[in-house]
């Protein structure tokens, strides 16, 4: 009996913190930890969402201190809706095949650096390869845009595009889709960020890629180069500025299409469209912006 009560105590706490520790880690909003022992630095308010059946879940941080309790969907009309604050909304990386809007690059860290009074963040997640072969991704991140754009607090926002190598891709390749001509006629799209756009021009189908992609993909018809450079002016004239990050893995022929992409981005146009070369490497420029080491973003 003295064993049983011995034993029960620490059995039950174990299972609670296990409890706790799994709600945390699901819901995607968490505290991260100050740089004194000790502290404890709490994260601007954090609420999940699903914008579809699992796994189409997105994490909206704000920096204000209300609960963001006025993000549910409604009816009314965006005349009538009151002004919010803009939404920056993250792909995240993983070559189409892994990584989570949660995890330790596009979670709470990197929100706790973007969010601004005048910016809330949305981190998505979206149908993994090789389960689900894109364009599937694609379809989910316009699924997301248009969940977001009908909550009340973003009726009248514009949002800022962002995303971080296959969560680039997936960016641009919404940007010049049929489903995104409405939202820039409409001009909803603020701006675009891609760090690292891979395949942006496909010449040779790897393994990788034909994961994400499929073993009878056409590189032709995946060509976002092709795309953007066939564009009629009217529609190139409705795109968004444009802020390219290369990091120090960017090199040879990546890097040259990062840049045509650019170029052709940018041509015939007077917008302001930037393109930074950094030192940091392909993952580590996620923890430069997460020290606010870049200024990607004009808070006007």
């Amino acid at each position: 009996m003295v064993l049983y009560r011995f034993l029960i105590g620490p059995l039950v706490c174990a299972l609670v913190c296990a409890f706790v520790c799994a709600f945390v880690f699901a819901s995607g909003c968490y505290q991260v930890k100050a740089a004194k022992l000790g502290q404890v630095e709490t994260v601007p308010t954090c609420r999940s969402l699903a914008y579809g059946a699992k796994p189409l879940e997105l994490d909206l941080y704000s920096s204000s201190t209300e609960n963001l309790s006025n993000v549910n969907p409604s009816n009314k009309n965006q005349e009538t809706a009151l002004p919010g604050p803009d939404l920056i909304v993250c792909a995240h990386g993983g070559a189409w095949s892994r990584g989570d809007k949660a995890d330790r690059l596009y979670g709470a860290n990197l929100a706790k650096a973007l969010l601004s009074p005048r910016h809330d963040y949305a981190s998505i997640n979206y149908r993994l390869a090789p389960r689900y072969k894109y364009p599937a991704q694609i379809e989910d991140y316009n699924r997301a845009i248009d969940f977001l754009l009908k909550l009340d607090r973003y009726r009248k926002s514009k949002l800022v595009l962002f995303g971080h190598s296959a969560g680039a891709q997936i960016v641009a390749a919404w940007i010049l889709s049929p489903q995104a001509k409405a939202r820039l006629s409409q001009s909803r799209i603020k701006a675009i960020v891609l760090i690292d756009p891979p395949a942006l021009e496909i010449s040779r189908m790897t393994k990788e890629l034909k994961a994400a992609f499929g073993e009878n993909a056409r590189a032709s018809k995946l060509s976002l180069l092709s795309k953007v450079q066939n564009l009629p002016q009217e529609d190139r004239a409705q795109l968004p500025p444009l802020t390219m990050v290369l990091s120090s893995d960017w090199r040879g022929k990546r890097e040259q299409q990062s840049r045509t992409f650019f170029t052709l981005w940018h041509r015939n146009t007077n917008r302001k469209d930037t393109l930074i070369k950094v030192p940091e490497n392909h993952v580590t420029v996620i923890s430069a912006l997460q020290a606010k080491k870049y200024e990607l973003f004009e808070y006007d």
